[in-house]
């Protein structure tokens, strides 16, 4: 169910609009281990903004992800039967949209979860936001290290 007062243009999704094009491939490498694309853009968004990642996603949240992940199994299913049956096509494209639409809608619960805790008392790095979220994904040093490579700029 989505929460009431949900605002699916937010700060966190600008962001991830920003950056997401830049770390796409190791993110979708990370994703592939087990890890979430969305949790690590509200944690390198939330460390943009002071905000210490918690211990824990709210339950809405995780109910809302298991709902996305049909969807994004269905759509990787027919991608490799796209050169073979070019019709499926149009379904293909029709999942990736309802993917990305339902994803748009769990960013939005992570903003309305995370904007409100307010700035930690000391200082929060992408590291330690990122790293907080994969702590049970092992073997992603690599691509971690090319999100913060990517981010040192910005930090």
């Amino acid at each position: 169910m989505v929460p009431s007062g949900l605002k699916l243009d937010n700060a966190l999704w600008a962001f991830a609009l920003e950056i997401y094009p830049s770390l796409a491939e190791p993110m979708l490498s990370i994703q592939s281990k087990g890890g979430r694309v969305n949790l690590m853009l509200a944690a390198l968004w939330s460390a943009s903004e002071q905000i210490e990642w918690p211990d824990s996603v709210p339950d809405a949240i995780e109910q809302w992800h298991q709902q996305i992940l049909p969807i994004r199994s269905h759509r990787m299913s027919l991608k490799p039967q796209l050169s073979d049956y070019p019709e499926l096509e149009p379904l293909y494209q029709h999942l990736k949209g309802v993917e990305l639409n339902m994803e748009r809608v769990e960013i939005a619960m992570l903003h309305q979860w995370l904007a409100p805790l307010g700035h930690a008392a000391n200082p929060i790095s992408y590291q330690s936001n990122l790293d907080r979220v994969l702590a049970s994904i092992t073997g992603v040093d690599q691509e971690k290290g090319a999100i913060l490579q990517h981010l040192k700029p910005r930090a």
